[in-house]
């Protein structure tokens, strides 16, 4: 999907996280299942029930596919009217909510400097770069939450658009 903006004030945004540790993560996936395949194939060998090796063998790769999508994710920021909304997709193929802002209620918005906002919560929809920023809310249950998104120009631009009094003096150069 394309990044899109339009005229009618809808604004999506799509991010892949950037992470070092997914190549580790798949060749660890395989690694498993070819021990899972050969020690179950010995065991039922040793069992005389090879007749379900094949089952075991197909059990195995079905587990290997499910969890293979979940090392790849990216995020889509869909903003309409005022409303944030963060979907994970994990392997291209399932998607999820994490997280909805109802932007006129946020409490600021800042770059991401790596500090502890104090929140119940940190949801990051981030790729990781240093271009981040961090929307503070409040939940349904009155907690306070932090949502830490990538920042190019007409995200934040479409974000401030939506309520331009939650950003920080830092976010709009020194400014009130």
């Amino acid at each position: 999907m394309d990044n899109y903006e339009s005229s009618l004030g809808i604004t999506e945004y799509l991010t892949q996280r950037r992470d070092p540790a997914s190549g580790a993560k798949r060749a660890g996936i395989v690694a498993l299942a070819a021990a899972g395949i050969a020690a179950g194939s010995y065991l039922l060998i040793k069992l005389n029930v090879t007749a379900l090796i094949p089952i075991l063998a197909v059990a195995i790769v079905f587990l290997v596919t499910r969890l293979w999508r979940y090392t790849s994710a990216e995020y889509e920021y869909s903003l309409v009217d005022s409303e944030l909304r963060v979907d994970v997709i994990y392997g291209k193929a399932e998607r999820r909510e994490m997280v909805r802002v109802e932007l006129k209620k946020a409490l600021s918005v800042s770059p991401c400097d790596g500090s502890d906002p104090g929140a119940a919560q940190i949801f990051d929809a981030s790729s990781g770069n240093e271009e981040r920023w961090r929307i503070i809310y409040s939940d349904d249950k009155n907690r306070k939450c932090a949502l830490i998104i990538d920042g190019p120009e007409r995200v934040v631009a479409a974000v401030r658009r939506a309520n331009p009094r939650i950003f920080s003096a830092q976010a709009n150069g020194g400014r009130q």
